[in-house]
C-alpha cells in the first residue's frame, strides 16, 4: 500500500510527498527488496543519484546473489557515464553467471559506446543464434552497423527489429532517421508517425517527421511539427533552429533571425545558431550589428573554422 500510494503522489508530481511514502515503505520492508528498489527507481527517475546508488546497494544487502539487482545497478551507472564501474559490475556478473542475457545485452551496449563496433556485432551475433526473433538484439546490431559505416545492413537489422516488434518505438524512430538520411522522405514521414502514435511525447520522431516533410516541401506541416516540439520541450533549441531554417527557405529572414535568436536563448553554445543569426544580419545588409554580434561571440568560437569564415565576410 505505501509503494501504490508513492506512484499515486509521484503521478500528481508529489515529489515531496513520493520520497517520504516510499521511505515509509522501507520501514516495513520485511526484509523484501521491492521497496529499496521502488525507492531507487524514483531516486533515478529525479536525478538523485546517490540516494539511488544507496538504495540499490541495500537492495544487495538483503539479496547479495540476485543478478538482476546487481544488473539494474549496472546499468544505472552505464545511463550516467560511470561505465569503468559499469563494466566491473558487468563483468563480475558473467563471471559467475557467463550466459546470463541481460548482462550480455549491456555488454554490447556499452562496446557500442565505446564505438568498439566490431566487438559488440561478435556479441550480439552470437546471442542471435539463441534468440533469433529478438528484436533488441536486431536493433543494437543496427547501431553497431551505423557505426562501421554499414548503412545497408544496419536498415536490414533495424527493419528486422520493427518486423519482430512492431511496437518497438526506438527502432521505429531510427528507421525513420535512416529514411531521412538517404532523403526517402515519404518512408521517413510513415515510420516517424507510428513512433509517435506510441509515444506521443517523443520529439526526436517529430523532428524527423519535421525534417521529412521539409524535404517534401510540405513547409506548414513542417512548422506545425516544429511548434509542437517546442511546446513538448519549451527549453531546448532545435525546433527554433529549425524553424530558422525553414524562414530562410522562404525568404522571410526577419522572422528567421527571431528563431535563431530564440534557440540561441535557449543554449549560447551552438556554433550553428550562431553563423545563422550572423547570416539573417548578412542578407539584411546590418553588417556592423553583424561584426558587433561576431565580436561577442568571438571569445567563444574563436578556434571554430566555420565561424571565422562568417567574420571574414562580415568584414568585407
Amino acid at each position: 500500500p505505501y509503494i501504490l500510494l508513492g506512484n499515486l503522489y509521484f503521478n500528481l508530481k508529489q515529489m515531496d510527498q513520493a520520497e517520504q511514502t516510499y521511505l515509509d515503505a522501507i520501514k516495513h520492508a520485511g526484509g523484501t527488496t521491492r521497496p529499496f528498489l521502488t525507492a531507487a527507481g524514483f531516486y533515478d527517475r529525479t536525478q538523485a543519484d546517490e540516494k539511488a546508488i544507496d538504495m540499490y546497494r541495500r537492495a544487495l544487502e538483503i539479496a547479495p546473489d540476485n543478478f538482476a539487482i546487481k544488473n539494474t545497478l549496472a546499468r544505472f551507472h552505464y545511463k550516467r557515464k560511470n561505465l569503468e564501474e559499469a563494466e566491473q559490475m558487468v563483468a563480475d556478473i558473467l563471471s559467475q553467471r557467463p550466459n546470463y542475457r541481460p548482462a550480455q545485452m549491456l555488454q554490447g551496449e556499452m562496446l557500442i559506446a565505446k564505438k568498439a563496433y566490431n566487438k559488440a556485432l561478435a556479441l550480439l551475433s552470437d546471442l542471435e543464434k539463441d534468440e533469433p526473433k529478438a528484436a533488441r538484439i536486431q536493433y543494437f546490431k543496427g547501431l553497431s552497423y551505423i557505426g562501421t559505416g554499414n548503412y545497408d545492413q544496419a536498415k536490414v537489422s533495424v527493419a528486422r527489429a520493427v518486423e519482430l516488434k512492431p511496437n518497438y518505438v526506438k527502432a521505429l524512430t531510427l528507421l525513420a532517421d535512416m529514411y531521412l538520411r538517404e532523403k526517402s522522405f515519404n518512408l521517413a514521414v510513415k515510420e516517424a508517425e507510428k513512433a509517435i502514435r506510441l509515444a506521443p511525447g517523443l520529439t526526436r520522431a517529430r523532428m524527423i517527421r519535421a525534417m521529412a516533410l521539409a524535404g517534401m516541401n510540405e513547409v506548414d506541416k513542417a512548422q506545425e511539427e516544429l511548434t509542437r516540439i517546442s511546446e513538448i520541450e519549451p527549453d531546448a533549441p532545435l525546433a527554433y533552429y529549425q524553424m530558422g531554417m525553414l524562414k530562410m527557405r522562404q525568404r522571410q529572414i526577419g522572422e528567421a533571425q527571431s528563431y535563431f535568436e530564440q534557440a540561441a536563448s535557449k543554449n549560447r553554445k551552438l556554433v550553428d545558431v550562431f553563423i545563422q543569426i550572423i547570416n539573417t544580419l548578412i542578407l539584411q545588409k546590418k553588417f556592423d550589428q553583424g561584426l558587433e554580434h561576431c565580436r561577442a561571440q568571438l571569445d567563444i568560437y574563436k578556434a571554430h573554422p566555420r565561424f571565422q569564415a562568417v567574420v571574414h565576410t562580415v568584414e568585407a
